[in-house]
């Protein structure tokens, strides 16, 4: 008889301090541990707890880590009011619109034609066929098959290269729409998942996510053995990965209603709460 999983509930819980009332969602499930997450786009705290945990427990965590959390909400906050002042249009794949393209801006050309809706690069522009009767939603999809069928070109070769300088053999190669990362790897099937989002960093930030990936097929960790990997087989990664980080080489238009929503994880100790184990997460563990 297969196993049934216990249902999540979701709950509210007010922890106060010295000058501070803070909300705090928290969602108890089967797990172990406690993980206090800060998230976009306003702050907003969730705590996921054991079943067991009582209101006590969480509250203790929330207290232990407290300064950590309004740090950050405070700083998503400023971000997102920031970002709302410079965020472009969501992109509607007409004609007009800027859309990046490794690093370089290019211009998208909509043209009428019969048939199924198509992209392709042109030294010119981003060419986009469309019947007359496609609306957003279709030719933002075309452009998005485009985007993935053209970082996929880019990186099959770099993934067979670094495969070979690294002797490691990986099995799958895939693109997805990630929300916090730049790519990942799963070590034991041996598969490597790009960002859909490198199409339109420059290239060199694709390459260094590839090898990032690929020497977890190495090292599963960032510990030390990894920095030594890194530092051996592209000594300038760090420089590469903040420049990607940052993204002020290319902002890409979004998908309208598919808004990436990230969210940053504590970091530090773990408070020592019996009896249920406490771990505060600083999710560093990708190229993101």
């Amino acid at each position: 008889m297969p196993t049934r999983t216990a249902p999540s509930r979701s709950t509210s819980l007010t922890v106060t301090a010295p000058g501070v009332e803070l909300d705090v969602t928290v969602v108890r499930r089967r797990m172990r541990r406690v993980y206090l997450r800060v998230l976009p786009p306003d702050g907003r705290v969730v705590v996921s707890a054991p079943l067991r945990a009582s209101d006590r427990v969480v509250r203790e965590a929330v207290l232990a880590d407290l300064r950590w959390i309004l740090r950050n909400r405070d700083r998503i906050r400023e971000e997102e009011r920031r970002d709302a002042l410079t965020r472009p249009p969501a992109a509607r794949a007409v004609s007009g619109e800027t859309w990046w393209v490794f690093g370089r801006p290019v211009r998208l050309e909509v043209r009428t034609a019969p048939g199924r809706t198509r992209a392709a690069l042109t030294p010119e522009a981003l060419l986009l066929r469309a019947p007359v009767e496609a609306d957003d939603a279709r030719r933002l999809a075309a452009v998005e098959r485009w985007q993935r069928r053209h970082l996929r070109a880019a990186a099959a070769p770099l993934l067979s290269t670094w495969a070979d300088r690294l002797r490691v053999d990986p099995r799958f190669l895939g693109i997805r729409r990630m929300r916090n990362h730049w790519g990942t790897c799963e070590p034991q099937e041996r598969r490597i998942w790009l960002a859909l989002e490198l199409v339109t960093r420059p290239q060199e930030g694709l390459e260094y996510v590839v090898a990032h990936e690929l020497i977890h097929l190495i090292e599963p960790s960032h510990g030390p053995r990894f920095v030594r990997l890194m530092d051996r087989h592209m000594p300038e990664w760090r420089r590469i990965r903040a420049e990607l980080d940052a993204g002020t080489l290319a902002k890409a238009y979004e998908p309208v209603g598919l808004r990436a929503e990230t969210s940053i994880e504590a970091g530090g100790a773990a408070p020592a709460v019996p009896p249920v184990p406490v771990q505060l997460v600083l999710d560093g563990g990708s190229a993101a």
